[in-house]
């Protein structure tokens, strides 16, 4: 008489495992699945349980009550009954002595069984021949199947999903700071030339022509120069050139340059200020395609006119 799981038995048919008897428990704990090469022995059902622990309960009854032909010499710390081959009536004869109910017919042998985790697996005793005894049943515990390749694959596609979206977020966070980055370096270089372009415009000759000179000895005040100069815009190339001019020096110091430099006059055309401002004009977005001769002329027009402003000023002030 032995406890074993109802997949190992097929109507009257038990199936065992060709095993040494020490893996026999570990085998009912787990309810392995039947191999092809297990061995087939016939064997009467006793009853059907819901649990190993109600089966074990009832086995020691059943081992008492059981019709067994002949008897084995008891094993140490264990007992051990002979095994008996049962007809259907000899069957019957002992169900109606124990006063147990009628079993119901045993279900068909399942083709395909899969394990449900939401209910125990059945335990079920049963005499068979050829059998051992379990040893230390107390031990014996269902264990939870694994879980199903299903399940494995939907877990691996979340976690993949949910890998390409941090990966999604990193991307996005990383081009906003891109972006703030660049304009946090457009503000610095804004900073830069307001820094470095001395402050216009300029009220007296002296301080002029040291702003002039040292436009000469920096590239990098020559660059701050032109690209302030760049941000004023106008309508042409005259009317830029001139909102340079009268953000650069008063007509004050205007009315002491002229283009060549004639009648005791500083030339306007040798200053370091002409250069930049003739780059400046050149890399406006306003007039990009603008020529040196139509900023000269601008230039020549300006500087042209700066004593009738001055004179306008002074009658006006009067």
């Amino acid at each position: 008489v032995a406890v074993v799981p109802t997949a190992w038995v097929l109507g009257k048919t038990c199936l065992w495992p060709q095993e040494k008897r020490a893996k026999i428990p570990s085998l009912v704990q787990k309810c392995a699945r039947p191999m092809p090469d297990w061995k087939r022995h016939r064997c009467t059902p006793i009853a059907w349980f819901s649990s190993y622990n109600e089966a074990r309960k009832k086995l020691p009854t059943a081992a008492e009550t059981s019709d067994i032909c002949s008897g084995a010499e008891p094993a140490p710390r264990r007992r051990r009954v002979a095994r008996a081959v049962l007809s259907d009536s000899e069957s019957e004869s002992v169900d109606s002595l124990l006063g147990l109910p009628v079993l119901p017919t045993p279900p068909p042998p399942p083709t395909c069984r899969r394990w449900d985790l939401s209910h125990p697996r059945t335990i079920m005793p049963s005499t068979s021949q050829n059998t051992s005894e379990v040893e230390d049943p107390e031990q014996l515990v269902v264990s939870p199947p694994s879980v199903p390749k299903d399940s494995a694959s939907d877990f691996h596609k979340e976690n993949l999903r949910l890998l390409r979206r941090i990966e999604l977020m990193q991307e996005n966070m990383s081009s906003k700071l891109d972006v703030m980055m660049g304009l946090l370096s457009k503000e610095d270089r804004r900073l830069d030339i307001e820094d470095d372009v001395d402050p216009m415009p300029f009220a007296s000759l002296e301080q002029f022509l040291e702003f002039d000179a040292a436009l000469g000895a920096s590239q990098s005040k020559r660059i701050a120069l032109k690209n302030k100069w760049k941000q004023y815009g106008g309508r042409n190339v005259r009317n830029s050139t001139t909102r340079i001019l009268t953000l650069l020096f008063v007509d004050e110091v205007a009315v002491e340059f002229n283009w060549e430099g004639k009648k005791g006059k500083l030339p306007f055309k040798n200053l370091w200020c002409w250069t930049v401002l003739r780059e400046s004009q050149r890399e406006n977005k306003c007039h990009a395609n603008a020529t040196d001769f139509e900023v000269e002329l601008a230039v020549k027009s300006w500087l042209r006119h700066s004593r009738e402003r001055l004179d306008k000023k002074t009658k006006a002030s009067q």
